[in-house]
């Protein structure tokens, strides 16, 4: 979950990153961001792509910006033997993500690289490739060529998902700001004044979300599959779509 190329707080001083931690440990245990409802559809959509590539499993699983590997703990049980590997910029979460499937049956890996640099140099291929909340701290140029990159590691029956926060057509950056935070403050009623703060200049210095649309357009230039709607929650801010390899 955490994202590339922006000011990293779990990248920063210990004392910063646990008070970040604590807001998403909020976030996850309240349910504030969809996790639950993304997780769900993400299990129900592996479950039907056990035939991967031809194979009777599902393949190979790249989960860019995986932070403790929250949702994919919830979903690989249900896999068997599947290959995973997850890549986030910060250490500490992926120390927790180690401990989180650990118990896992399948072949798990994890890479300590920011992920635009890990997809640049990657000589391999997957049958899925995922982004959570990994792309809208990018801009649109900069998800352009994350997803070109990813769409050449994709194997023939593949898919891209990505599940992220994006701006509804024709709305601005601020306005979508104003939307967006001023929900926040409204329905997350668990956070403490200093960490809405914390939340409020987290985003505006460092969110950069776009529309469906201008992922999708993204995707078609790298000559992916329309984008798929799979799930919208959390009042329509948070979407899960999947671009599928044409076949």
């Amino acid at each position: 979950m955490t994202k590339a190329s922006r000011t990293n707080p779990a990248t920063d001083g210990s004392e910063a990153f646990f008070e970040h931690w604590a807001i998403y440990r909020k976030i996850i245990k309240f349910n504030y961001m969809g996790h639950d409802q993304i997780a769900a559809s993400l299990a129900e959509h592996l479950s039907r792509r056990k035939t991967i590539s031809g194979q009777e499993k599902v393949g190979a699983i790249l989960d860019l910006g995986c932070g403790d590997a929250e949702v994919p703990s919830r979903y690989l049980p249900g896999l068997g033997a599947v290959e995973y590997h997850g890549v986030d910029l910060a250490k500490k979460p992926l120390e927790f993500a180690r401990e989180k499937l650990s118990g896992f049956s399948g072949e798990v890996h994890f890479h300590l690289q920011d992920q635009a640099q890990f997809l640049a140099g990657l000589d391999r291929s997957f049958d899925l490739i995922i982004f959570g909340f990994a792309l809208h701290h990018n801009t649109l140029a900069e998800k352009a060529t994350v997803v070109a990159n990813a769409a050449r590691c994709l194997n023939e029956g593949g898919a891209l998902v990505v599940y992220d926060v994006f701006r509804q057509p024709n709305e601005t950056r601020q306005a979508f700001f104003g939307r967006y935070l001023d929900w926040i403050r409204r329905d997350w009623r668990q956070m403490t004044a200093r960490e809405q703060m914390l939340i409020d200049g987290h985003i505006r210095a460092n969110d950069h979300p776009d529309t469906v649309a201008d992922l999708q357009a993204c995707a078609h230039r790298a000559g992916l599959g329309a984008g798929e709607l799979q799930l919208s929650t959390c009042q329509d801010f948070h979407q899960l779509l999947q671009f599928p390899v044409p076949g």
